[in-house]
């Protein structure tokens, strides 16, 4: 006897719920699997959860490196490595992946630092999001710098998931004979300068240790800038005072689908906020102020 139901589409929910957003890179690094930066966005199902838990269990992937492992099981990569793929775009992904488990929206809750007033609030995920170093549709796959004291131009791309993961297996001892995750980070991302090529990391990072101290600091933060992601930051007006602030969106349990038991739940949300605060440099902040 055939069941009774009032589902009038009997295709696996993944499917039926996947949404297809477009990069903000436009796809344009890897244009080859996503034709006009467009990329398929699975719902998160507890099949993911299930995944998360073994492998904590397991005591293996941790922080960021789990949450860029989680990727291509929430998205259609269309051949495109995990590696090869623009990191700070991966959050964003991961977003709107839960997101779909309740309709796109998100609720938060925020308090007021001038009134101590707290409110709750929903935001769709990821129109009601900043689209931070949205690319254009000419965009050639690098931004172009200028610093302001030296004038050199340089040229610099997003970061990739496996210079993201170089620069995690760093040791401190590397980190002290070369440059911070910072610099490297700029290093990694670094096309040319004046259309020159460094024949190397270590003269790129001598060229960046020589530039005056305004330079260096302006190519950081310009560089951070252009890395394309979906911000977390939120632009609020206090309901009591009216004072207007911004708030850092916390992607724990709260954020995300709840899973049972709830020894597991704090696990996973433990993860996912390994990996929102280890994102560093690039990442946007994480702030409320």
């Amino acid at each position: 006897m055939p069941i009774k139901t009032k589902l009038k589409d009997l295709r696996p929910s993944r499917e039926r719920y996947a949404r297809q957003v477009r990069l903000l890179s436009g796809g344009k690094i890897n244009g080859q699997f996503f034709p006009d930066g467009a990329i398929t966005v699975y719902p998160w199902d507890n099949q993911i959860d299930d995944w998360i838990q073994s492998r904590l269990q397991k005591g293996g992937l941790r922080g960021r490196t789990m949450l860029f492992n989680v990727l291509p099981r929430v998205c259609n990569l269309n051949g495109c490595k995990l590696e090869d793929f623009i990191s700070s775009e991966v959050m964003g992904i991961l977003m709107i992946s839960r997101s779909i488990l309740r309709n796109d929206v998100v609720i938060f809750e925020t308090e007021c630092p001038a009134c101590n007033d707290k409110h709750q609030h929903q935001l769709k995920v990821p129109d009601q999001l900043e689209r931070v170093a949205e690319k254009k549709a000419d965009w050639l796959g690098f931004d172009l710098i200028t610093l302001p004291d030296c004038q050199d131009v340089v040229k610099v791309r997003p970061v990739t998931v496996a210079e993201e993961m170089t620069l995690m297996d760093r040791t401190e001892v590397v980190r002290a004979q070369t440059c911070n995750d910072t610099v490297a980070r700029i290093i990694a991302g670094l096309v040319s300068i004046n259309d020159s090529k460094p024949d190397n990391a270590a003269e790129a990072i001598t060229w960046f240790k020589a530039l005056p101290p305004s330079d260096s600091d302006y190519l950081i933060e310009e560089f951070d800038k252009n890395q394309p992601q979906l911000s977390n930051i939120v632009h609020v007006q206090c309901d009591e005072c009216g004072h207007n602030f911004d708030h850092g969106l916390r992607l724990n349990d709260d954020f995300f689908r709840r899973v049972s038991p709830a020894s597991d739940r704090g696990k996973v949300a433990d993860v996912v906020r390994a990996g929102v605060q280890d994102k560093g440099s690039g990442s946007g902040p994480n702030k409320s102020t």
